[in-house]
């Protein structure tokens, strides 16, 4: 029973215990919110913070502040067909200020994610349940520059905390006996790295491209606590491991393509994500190419609207998923709101998807 309970966590967990991959993301954390991410030829963007850095060399001569925030709503199922309840939350992802001047434009600010899964089943005779938490906390500063009329470069540095934490436990009955048996585990540690971009732009049509690269991870504490008991045995049981996980940073790859036209944007970005290995549980992640499309337009002179389309690949053709996202913008004299929503699911399997209300706000001061 022990090892059906450790196994099942394992699967949850989705690393062993002491092993965790990162996978970089580009993804712009504004307005590209409505539209699924996509803008790595948005120029002149806040939200550019988190993906492209050169976008920043055409922020507006003022002060800007925005932050985004998020309400994800989770439809998941375990391999074993069995729901995961997972509470939706309230995630702030972005809080920065940014300014621009002359050739230059800066952004600094916060980038969060969070997850938490709560898992509460019971069969033949047995009760499983825990929760499982996962949190991303960012620190970042943006710099782009105009060498150019039309072309620029930027740079961005990051560093922050990955926190992740699990609390499983299994009890009931077998052939007569009672047994109960716990299992806890804990990974925390530090990142920095920097990201590159560069942007131009010709006529109506603009490009862009960056890159994310890990430099360092540090303060990386794990541990794993199990403990048990068995009637059938009479026996109690406790073990506890204090060891360095194994941390894995892969870098991502981006590049889009913006068109202006007379009363709407068309966007479009790649991204490749390289091959990696986990070492600890023996598992290959070939490389993936993800592909999106966005379109902004105008409504009236204050209202906006957005949507885009991401092609989410994955190991298997079961696997296999994508997003979509609509959503509206509000211009104010100094300041502008904006709400939407997002959708992503596996293309085959209906009961694995995620439905995010997308809101935030900016002003000028």
């Amino acid at each position: 029973m022990q090892i059906f309970f450790l196994t099942l966590y394992l699967f949850i967990s989705q690393s062993s215990a002491f092993a965790f991959v990162v996978e970089n993301t580009s993804d712009g954390l504004g307005l590209e919110t409505l539209m699924s991410g996509i803008g790595q030829a948005r120029l002149g963007s806040t939200g550019a913070l988190g993906s492209n850095p050169a976008l920043l060399a055409w922020l507006p001569k003022q002060h800007v502040f925005m932050s985004t925030n998020q309400v994800n709503f989770y439809k998941i199922k375990a391999k074993d067909g069995e729901k995961l309840d997972i509470s939706p939350e309230v995630i702030p992802r972005f809080a920065a200020s940014s300014e621009g001047f002359d050739q230059w434009g800066h952004s600094y600010g916060l980038i969060l994610n969070k997850l938490k899964i709560g898992l509460n089943q019971g069969t033949q005779g047995q009760r499983t349940s825990g929760t499982q938490e996962t949190q991303t906390l960012l620190l970042s500063y943006g710099l782009g520059h105009k060498i150019a009329k039309d072309t620029a470069w930027g740079i961005s540095f990051y560093a922050g905390r990955i926190y992740q934490k699990g609390d499983f436990s299994a009890l009931g009955e077998s052939d007569g006996y009672e047994f109960a048996f716990t299992v806890r585990d804990t990974k925390t540690f530090w990142i920095q790295g920097f990201s590159l971009g560069v942007a131009s732009k010709f006529d109506s049509w603009s490009f862009g491209l960056s890159s994310k690269f890990n430099t360092a991870t540090f303060w990386t504490t794990g541990s794993q606590e199990q403990s048990g008991y068995s009637e059938a045995s009479g026996t109690n049981s406790s073990e506890v491991e204090h060891k360095v996980p194994h941390i894995k940073v892969v870098s991502n790859f981006r590049a889009g393509i913006q068109k202006e036209l007379e009363k709407m944007r068309l966007f479009f970005d790649i991204s490749w994500l390289p091959s990696y290995s986990n070492r600890d549980i023996d598992d290959y992640t070939k490389s993936q190419l993800s592909l999106g499309l966005g379109l902004e337009g105008d409504i009236t002179e204050p209202y906006q609207w957005y949507t885009g389309f991401m092609h989410i690949p994955g190991n298997s053709a079961e696997q296999e998923g994508g997003s979509i996202s609509l959503g509206l913008s509000k211009k104010n004299k100094h300041s502008m709101n904006y709400a939407g929503l997002s959708w992503a699911r596996a293309y085959r399997i209906a009961e694995s998807e995620i439905v995010q209300i997308n809101f935030g706000t900016n002003f000028d001061h």
